[in-house]
């Protein structure tokens, strides 16, 4: 992965971090807008390393780490006043992941690797 795209994942990282630990919050839970940024954020957050992957082990181990931190950061909501963890939210962040993974996958595949494919058994 090129530094600058490293180091744009490493702040988005802290971004959705430090929404995620908001005291109060940071996106309504009106019209499922708070489910849509979570998967949103995940999605963004797995995109960014996956086009850069050429095994399929490798974007597995990334995805199954995001999943991690998302539930992580569910549980640490939990510990603060005034926010809640919520399986709901668990599931977008997964299923950011997911789709961020695909996606980052089948674009890197296309346009940033096309001459340095491993496959993986």
């Amino acid at each position: 992965m090129p530094q600058s795209a490293f180091l744009s994942w490493v702040i988005i990282v802290l971004a959705i971090s430090g929404f995620s630990l908001w005291p109060e919050g940071f996106v309504p839970d009106t019209y499922m807008l708070d489910k849509l940024a979570h998967f949103s954020a995940y999605a963004l957050l797995a995109v960014v390393p996956a086009i850069f992957i050429t095994s399929w082990r490798t974007l597995l181990w990334v995805a199954a780490g995001l999943i991690a931190i998302g539930a992580g950061l569910e549980g640490a909501q939990h510990l603060l006043p005034h926010r809640w963890a919520s399986y709901s939210d668990l599931a977008a962040n997964i299923a950011g992941v997911l789709t961020g993974s695909a996606m980052g996958w089948i674009g890197g595949r296309w346009f940033v690797r096309p001459a340095s494919i491993e496959t993986d058994a």
